[in-house]
C-alpha cells in the first residue's frame, strides 16, 4: 500500500500547481484522500497486527508461563526451588552465627572470611527468590513449610 501513501504526495504539488499556475484543486483533492486512505488503511493494519499479538500471546500462557517455560515443568521446579531456598537460608543463619561466634587466634581473618561468605549468600538467596517469582510462585518464607530443617550439632 505504499503507492497510497506516495499518491498523497499529489497535495503539497497540487498546492503548489494552484498557487503558481492557478491550476483547480483537482491534485489537491487527489491527494488529501489518498492521505487518509493511507491513514486509515495503516490503523487497520496496526489493529489487526496487534490483535494477532495478543491472541498469540494468550495461546502461548496456556502452555507455558510468563518466560517460556512449559507450566508442568515450573510446576516440578519451584517447589525445587524453594527447597533450594531454604537450604541457602540456613546456610547463611549458621554462616552469621560463626561469623558471630569466632574465637581464638584467627578471630579476625575467619571474622572477615564469614562476613564475605554470608554476604555472597544473602545475594544467592534473592537470586533463587527472584528466579521463583519469575516462574510464578511465591518464595516460600516458612523454612519448615519447606523442609524439615535437622538440629546442628555444636561445631565450636
Amino acid at each position: 500500500m505504499a503507492w497510497l501513501a506516495l499518491t498523497g504526495l499529489l497535495m503539497p504539488i497540487g498546492i503548489l500547481t494552484e498557487v503558481y499556475f492557478g491550476a483547480p484543486p483537482v491534485f489537491v483533492l487527489i491527494g488529501a484522500m489518498a492521505m487518509t486512505a493511507s491513514v486509515i488503511w495503516l490503523g487497520i493494519s496496526f489493529f489487526k497486527m496487534k490483535t494477532q499479538t495478543i491472541s498469540k500471546k494468550v495461546k502461548l500462557n496456556k502452555m507455558t508461563n510468563a518466560i517460556g517455560i512449559e507450566k508442568d515443568k515450573v510446576e516440578q521446579l519451584a517447589p525445587k526451588l524453594n527447597v533450594l531456598l531454604a537450604h541457602y537460608f540456613i546456610f547463611y543463619q549458621n554462616t552469621r552465627g560463626y561469623h558471630w561466634n569466632i574465637k581464638g587466634d584467627k578471630f579476625f581473618e575467619l571474622h572477615l572470611k564469614f562476613e564475605e561468605l554470608y554476604n555472597e549468600l544473602c545475594l544467592k538467596i534473592d537470586a533463587v527468590a527472584d528466579h521463583i517469582l519469575t516462574l510464578g510462585y511465591f518464595p516460600e518464607l516458612i523454612i519448615r513449610n519447606t523442609v524439615n530443617p535437622q538440629p546442628l550439632k555444636k561445631v565450636m
